[in-house]
C-alpha cells in the first residue's frame, strides 16, 4: 500500500489531521457494529475494512494506542429458549457497552471476533427447519429482539420451552423465518 492510497483509505482529505480521520474511521466501524443487523458477512467486512485501515497508519507512520485485551462472552443455555435468548442478547450488550469505554483498533478487533463468536453460539443452536423454497429469507432482516422476545414468551405460555420442543409446534411465521435466517447464518459458520 502506498502513502496515497493509504490517505485514501483513511480520508485524509476530509479532516484536518491524520489522527481525526482515523478516529472518525473508528467512529463509524463502532456506529456500524451497534446499528446494523448482526450478519456474519457483515461483521467480516467490518474486520476487513479494520485491517485495511490498521495497515494504513503503519504506511503513514500514525501511531495508536496498543491495549492489552482478555474479554470472553458467556456460554449460551442450549436448552432453554429464553434463557439462551436472554444470554445471547447480554453478550451482544456486553459487547457494544465495552466499545463505549475506549475506541481502539484492538478493542473494535476483538469486539467484532465476539461478535462473530456470539451469533455463531446462536445460531447452531436452533434446529434446521424447512420452509418453503421459494421464499426469500433476507439475512439483513434480522427479527426485532423485543418482538422476537414475546414470541418466545408466547411459546413458553404453550408449553414449548426448550430448542428440541420446537420440533412439534406449530410456530409463527416470523419465527419460522429467523430460525430459517439462523440456519443460513450457522451454515455460512461451517463453510468457513
Amino acid at each position: 500500500m502506498t502513502k496515497q492510497e493509504a490517505s485514501i483509505i483513511i480520508r485524509v482529505d476530509d479532516f484536518e489531521s491524520f489522527e481525526e480521520a482515523l478516529e472518525f474511521q473508528l467512529f463509524e466501524l463502532k456506529q456500524q457494529l451497534i446499528s446494523k443487523p448482526c450478519i456474519p458477512q457483515l461483521l467480516q467486512a467490518r474486520l476487513s475494512k479494520l485491517s485495511q485501515l490498521k495497515e494504513a497508519t503503519l504506511v503513514l507512520d500514525i501511531k495508536t494506542e496498543s491495549v492489552n485485551l482478555n474479554l470472553e462472552i458467556n456460554e449460551l443455555d442450549s436448552s432453554n429458549l429464553i434463557d439462551s435468548f436472554n444470554s445471547y442478547q447480554k453478550n451482544k450488550n456486553l459487547i457494544l457497552a465495552r466499545l463505549s469505554s475506549k475506541l481502539t483498533f484492538d478493542l473494535l478487533d476483538v469486539s467484532i471476533n465476539l461478535m462473530l463468536e456470539n451469533l455463531n453460539k446462536w445460531s447452531k443452536l436452533w434446529p434446521i427447519i424447512t420452509i418453503l423454497e421459494d421464499e426469500k429469507i433476507l439475512l439483513s432482516k434480522e427479527l426485532e429482539s423485543m418482538e422476537f422476545y414475546q414470541v418466545l414468551k408466547e411459546l413458553k405460555h404453550a408449553n414449548v420451552l426448550n430448542f428440541k420442543d420446537l420440533y412439534f409446534k406449530k410456530l409463527p411465521n416470523n419465527l419460522k423465518h429467523e430460525i430459517k435466517r439462523l440456519n443460513l447464518i450457522s451454515y455460512y459458520f461451517s463453510q468457513n
